[in-house]
């Protein structure tokens, strides 16, 4: 179950990482799997997966605010205000579901999307490691901005003249 909820946390803290501090995200991740390990903990079945799967779904978008008039499925917003973390749904895809069942993390974004795999023990599917997720640049690290010139300006013409080795 564990590899699960933190493939889980992994992939939601994706949406999070170039938009939140490291330790909201650190908080989060952990959180998530605390809350989840909790909630599944009566509804996990290794011999048969699918059982129980709806009860470990999440929902969160337009198809969830017309049955619950909230954006985020009521464990995500559980988890949010335990982190004190506001505003988060504007971080995530406007329409997703998370599915976390024995062997595997699967999800969809968009209404009609497919569902993919995140992670599976059967095909072998698995995400990223977490330090490759952890690279790139936080909201409170300096950036560097980087001009935006039109298509066809003098600017772009005289770098496009330029021999690149």
């Amino acid at each position: 179950m564990m590899v699960e909820l933190n493939c889980a946390a992994d992939f939601l803290c994706n949406f999070l990482k170039a938009k939140l501090p490291r330790e909201d995200i650190d908080n989060f991740h952990q959180q998530f799997v605390h809350v989840l390990k909790q909630r599944y903990q009566s509804h996990w079945y290794n011999e048969t997966p699918i059982r129980g799967s709806a009860y470990r779904s999440m929902t969160c978008g337009r198809e969830h605010f017309q049955k619950h008039k909230s954006f985020l499925d009521p464990l995500l917003i559980q988890i949010v205000k335990t982190c004190n973390i506001r505003n988060i749904e504007q971080y995530f895809p406007e329409n997703f579901t998370l599915w976390v069942d024995p062997g595997e993390v699967s999800y969809r974004i968009g209404e009609l999307g497919s569902i993919c795999d995140y992670y599976s023990k059967t095909t072998g599917v698995t995400p990223p490691p977490r330090e490759l997720l952890d690279d790139g640049p936080r909201p409170s690290s300096t950036r560097t901005p980087v001009p935006i010139v039109a298509p066809g300006s003098p600017q772009l013409t005289e770098k496009a003249a330029e021999p690149v080795f």
